[in-house]
């Protein structure tokens, strides 16, 4: 007999060095966090002099993400990782409508492949400290990962590479975000109403993430990181702060993420 199968898999997690928070992101905060890419993102295109293509606004996924990227890779570069580094972010494509032999009109089930969004640290961290600087620029990884995915012919034609891809990104320079604030768990109802508090269990990894929509346009944010990178991550000018929220049921609180209003 040969030798068992192996599998490509993330680390068990070590839940004394880990800690999990959760938080909630308002439509209002959410639409300030659009304008201060977009308004970046205007910068930069007319300190080049491309006056003629104003950028788009990014969509909420993107926009919630770059916050993300920005702030876990500041938190966790404060004294280890140099301005080269490149650094990876994980996230679901979905591939359904993109088959080459199209799927049936009744297709129930997913189809997903992983795509990355690239960018160096010193893109991300903006040591200058121009905090939108540095979500515009993982905005633009974003657009960058997902025209590559929109422009491949055959999204499925490499899945015999998926697994050397998967073990050439670095595992200490990678953020995973798995789900999707168009996933309206609050809306779920099995018979014993509408829950008050929802968690994905399988949120077990350092550096991953997920989003969930919740009513009135918010989106919950759930992270887990290393306890010191959690520690930087909630005191840094991207950060949070504890307070009462919409969930008058939970126990504990959840945090608010600050997105400053730019006059």
């Amino acid at each position: 007999m040969g030798a068992p199968c192996t599998f490509n898999r993330f680390p068990d997690p070590d839940w004394r060095r880990q800690s999990q928070q959760t938080y909630l992101l308002t439509a209002g905060q959410i639409q300030s966090l659009k304008r201060r890419i977009l308004q970046s993102q205007a910068t930069a295109k007319n300190g080049d002099g491309e006056q003629n293509h104003p950028p788009e606004p990014p969509i909420t996924y993107v926009a919630i993400a770059s916050l993300l990227w920005t702030s876990i890779v500041r938190a966790r570069s404060v004294n280890s990782i140099t301005a080269d580094d490149g650094e990876y972010f994980m996230f679901p494509a979905d591939c359904r409508r993109r088959l080459r032999l199209p799927l049936e009109a009744g297709f129930f089930g997913n189809c997903v492949k992983v795509r990355y969004a690239r960018a160096t640290t010193d893109d991300l961290v903006c040591r200058d400290g121009d905090n939108d600087n540095g979500l515009a620029r993982a905005a633009a990884g974003f657009r960058r990962a997902i025209c590559e995915h929109v422009e491949e012919e055959d999204p499925l034609g490499d899945t015999d590479r998926w697994v050397e891809i998967i073990r050439g990104v670095p595992r200490e320079r990678l953020t995973v975000l798995g789900a999707s604030h168009r996933f309206m768990m609050y809306e779920v109802d099995f018979g014993w109403g509408q829950p008050s508090r929802v968690e994905l269990v399988s949120l077990s990894r350092a550096e991953m993430t997920t989003l969930f929509g919740v009513p009135g346009g918010a989106v919950q944010v759930s992270l887990t990181l290393h306890h010191d990178h959690m520690d930087t991550f909630e005191s840094r000018p991207v950060s949070c702060r504890r307070s009462q929220s919409m969930y008058n049921s939970m126990q504990s609180v959840v945090c608010n993420i600050l997105l400053e209003e730019r006059e």
